[in-house]
């Protein structure tokens, strides 16, 4: 029998003309998205706020915050204030950038490629 490990999740960066599918270890819990050099994954376009979501493990799971954002947050292409539960696979859009939240195990370790980790990450 084989045993499943967790790994960190990854955000798949979708940014139309810049470093489509770059792959960023959510390695910090809570994790903060925005314009920010101080965000843990800085996004560089004017439609996302200094501190626009926030990525964080509950007990239920992974969810996203809206961190009361200017443009707001999406998931799935809906708009959405507060909290998002997160499912691998979602799809979470922080101004003009898609995120695509994945969940790997040992198993889902061949369809990631490689995978990067920097400190704080810039898009």
């Amino acid at each position: 029998m084989r045993t499943v490990v967790e790994l960190d999740p990854v955000l798949i960066v979708r940014q139309p003309g810049r470093e489509v599918g770059r792959r960023v270890v959510v390695d910090k819990d809570p994790f903060v998205i925005g314009r920010s050099s101080r965000s843990d994954l800085e996004i560089e376009t004017e439609s996302a706020s200094k501190r626009h979501a926030r990525i964080e493990r509950t007990a239920e799971g992974w969810q996203v915050t809206d961190l009361e954002s200017t443009n707001g947050t999406k998931l799935n292409g809906k708009a959405f204030r507060g909290s998002k539960a997160l499912t691998s696979g979602d799809v979470i859009v922080v101004g003009h950038v898609e995120l695509e939240w994945r969940i790997l195990d040992e198993e889902g370790l061949a369809d990631v490629g490689e995978t990067i980790v920097l400190e704080p990450t810039k898009v």
